[in-house]
């Protein structure tokens, strides 16, 4: 196939901040997890496919299945859609917390 590029599931980036590893950063309309530690306008990689542990609002009750959202003012995953992103979907239940 002439047109193939590659599987999708990474995404070449400099994002506008130094980010460690395994952070979530908004890229666009989409969530990507770091692989390594970027500095600050660094071109990096992020994997956009894979199951991550990521922080949750404490609230929150999850179960398996169910679609998550980014809160990048916050920087943890949620329930509430109105002005998140998607970032895909639980794999396991999450019981609420107290904050």
């Amino acid at each position: 196939m002439d047109n193939y590029v590659s599987k999708g599931n990474r995404l070449e980036y400099a994002h506008t901040a130094a980010v460690t590893s395994g952070q979530a950063v908004k890229i666009g309309s989409r969530l990507g997890v770091a692989l390594q530690a970027y500095a600050q306008d660094v071109e990096g990689v992020y994997l956009m496919h894979d199951v991550f542990e990521l922080p949750a609002k404490p609230a929150d009750v999850f179960v398996a299945g169910e679609q998550l959202y980014w809160d990048d003012t916050l920087k943890h995953l949620t329930k509430t859609a109105s002005t998140n992103i998607a970032a895909g979907y639980a794999t396991t239940a999450k019981l609420a917390t107290v904050e």
